[in-house]
């Protein structure tokens, strides 16, 4: 899987892993590390099977912020007018809603 990294302002992202299979994508952040992240293409995601909770980060398709959510274990979030979702930890703050995230090299 391939692994990115984004910046926003004084926001910073740890190892952003891409979701490309079906699989990986049904998957998320699910049996993954506490600190991991995934960025999925959809406009939706859900905690079916998730031990704990995640923050959902809602982008449009050039990875601006529209919205942020927190999504408990066994719950769904759907984003209007979203390209992408970025699953970060729940204990991780989010970039905030205007910014647009700016893929870098680390």
């Amino acid at each position: 899987m391939e692994v990115i990294h984004f910046r926003a302002e004084e926001w910073k992202s740890g190892p952003v892993m891409i979701a490309a299979s079906f699989v990986e994508r049904w998957r998320g952040l699910r049996g993954a590390e506490s600190e991991a992240a995934i960025l999925l293409r959809t406009s939706a995601v859900h905690g079916v099977g998730m031990g704990r909770p995640f923050r959902a980060v809602g982008l449009s398709e050039n990875y601006r912020v529209l919205d942020t959510r927190l999504v408990a274990p066994g719950r769904f979030a759907r984003f209007r007018k979203c390209k992408w979702v970025l699953e970060i930890p729940a204990d991780v703050r989010p970039p905030k809603p205007g910014q647009t995230l700016e893929l870098v090299d680390d």
